[in-house]
């Protein structure tokens, strides 16, 4: 019997973002749709110096949010080194289109609500939750703004708790934004 040969798509970008006046260039890995064995071993791989982890679903899909719920928040809380992430609610659109409210009525579902998108992120204890539609392109630099910040926030914390003094603040603080 012939095995049918894998491979492992992760896509690797990179781009600077203006957040409260400083410039960092953000490295993005993109996991997206790697559910098998294969796909979680290449994917945990590259948990490895991650600064904040980005947990998306679709809004047009309440399926996906119960996956953020069971899956995938309890995969980072358990490879992610205590890399905080943020909860992002994709296809924010989809609440307006007359289709997808139809095709999700058919199944007995509605689209996920802003509420039920805010009150996951507080379960699972996400940094922030943001809403985005890359089709009306709403709020996408948000996402990334809110992942800079976060990523500061988590380096800040872990710079003062590890300090022993605040000269060494100082330093180690100076040290993370050159």
């Amino acid at each position: 019997m012939l095995r049918a040969s894998y491979s492992v798509t992760v896509d690797n970008y990179s781009k600077t973002i203006e957040v409260e006046g400083a410039e960092p260039m953000v490295h993005f890995v993109d996991t997206t749709g790697q559910e098998d064995r294969e796909g979680d071993r290449s994917r945990r791989l590259g948990y490895f110096d991650v600064g904040v982890f980005i947990i998306c679903f679709s809004i047009g899909c309440p399926e996906s949010l119960r996956n953020v719920v069971v899956r995938w928040a309890p995969e980072v809380k358990n490879h992610g080194n205590d890399v905080p992430f943020i909860l992002v609610g994709n296809d924010s659109d989809l609440r307006d289109d007359e289709e997808k409210i139809k095709e999700l009525d058919e199944r007995g579902v509605e689209p996920v609500t802003i509420r039920e998108g805010q009150a996951t992120s507080l379960l699972i204890g996400a940094y922030c939750y943001v809403e985005t539609s890359t089709r009306i392109m709403e709020n996408i630099d948000h996402v990334f703004e809110e992942a800079v910040r976060c990523a500061q926030s988590y380096h800040l914390l872990n710079l003062i708790v590890g300090a022993k003094n605040l000269n060494n603040v100082y330093t180690r603080l100076l040290g993370f934004w050159t």
